[in-house]
Order: structure tokens, then C-alpha cells, then sequence
């Protein structure tokens, strides 16, 4: 249950795994190894976590830190994201912040199923400093060379 005086801060992203499937056939005779096939996909990321007055991380808290995240899209960590902030009771909680990158996926998605859950009204969006910066790179590279 979410502590009513304390503020929640969840963080969503993409990630990147390399899924391995093992070639059929026999093994090489010289590394004895199966080669393998990698696939790089992207798994859906979140992590929740407390707050203290100054934005930063309670780690002794009632609320645990807690990180889930699937490889089957985006449907399904909402679904995921449902159930741990229902059990979690956001809308107890006194301020709410969501924090990720500009995938459109995320902001498309997550803030209504915010809204849906009952959250307070001070729920905050905030973009990912790193990737904000990593952007702005890219845009005053190419502006300014």
C-alpha cells in the first residue's frame, strides 16, 4: 500500500537483449561449440520507487523498490504496470511522477492508464535527462556544424 504523505516516481524504457537460439546440427570439432542465431529485440522496462522531498530515492521504505519488464511489447507491460501499481495503491499516493525517454509508445499509453487507476491530480511527466541530452547533441550537431 502506498504511503499517503509520500511521493512515487515510476521510470518506463525500452531496453535491448539478444535473444540466442542454438543451430541445429552437430557441434564444430574445433570450439566443440553449437553456433547460435542472435536476435536483438527490445524489452519493455519499468521501474517503481519513493521519493523524498528532494526527488531522490528512498531506500528504506514500505514501498520496495521494485523493476519488472517483459519481452512480449508494450501491451503487456501495461498490463504488468497495471497490477503492480494497483496492488501498490497509487491512487494513495500524494504526488505521482512519471519518468522516460520520448518513445511515443510510453507517453500514448501510460498517462491515461494513470488517469484510469485514480492517480492524484499532482502527477507529474518528466522527459529522461539522458536521452534529452543525447537528442540535443544530435539536433546542435547538425545545426551548428
Amino acid at each position: 500500500m502506498f504511503l499517503k504523505t509520500s511521493e512515487k516516481s515510476k521510470a518506463v524504457d525500452g531496453g535491448r537483449s539478444k535473444i540466442r537460439i542454438n543451430k541445429k546440427g552437430r557441434k564444430k570439432s574445433q570450439t566443440k561449440r553449437h553456433g547460435f542465431i542472435g536476435q536483438w529485440i527490445e524489452p519493455k522496462l519499468f521501474t517503481i520507487y519513493v521519493v523524498d522531498q528532494k526527488g531522490k530515492k528512498v531506500k528504506n521504505s514500505e514501498i520496495p523498490i521494485t523493476n519488472d519488464g517483459t519481452h512480449e511489447g508494450y501491451k503487456s507491460l501495461l498490463q504488468i504496470l497495471e497490477a503492480h501499481l494497483v496492488d501498490l495503491g497509487i491512487s494513495q499516493a500524494k504526488q505521482v511522477l512519471l519518468i522516460a525517454d520520448g518513445a511515443e509508445w510510453i507517453w500514448i499509453h501510460i498517462p491515461p492508464l494513470l488517469t484510469r487507476l485514480g492517480c492524484p491530480l499532482e502527477t507529474y511527466q518528466l522527459f529522461d535527462f539522458y536521452h534529452v541530452t543525447e537528442n540535443l547533441k544530435v539536433f546542435a550537431d547538425a545545426a551548428f556544424n
